[in-house]
């Protein structure tokens, strides 16, 4: 296995904490798994 660092985003469009939780509970568990982790809030914006 190579030493690269293992990345994820996660993209949150939505302003309702509904849509919040899982991006922030799947970023702790990979985090938990040394993954690096970015998390991009667009509320309310178009993808």
């Amino acid at each position: 296995m190579t030493d690269e660092t293992r990345k994820i985003t996660f993209i949150c469009s939505k302003g309702d904490l509904d849509q919040v939780y899982p991006a922030l509970i799947m970023g702790w568990a990979a985090l938990g798994n040394g993954v690096d982790v970015t998390i991009f809030f667009t509320f309310w914006g178009w993808i």
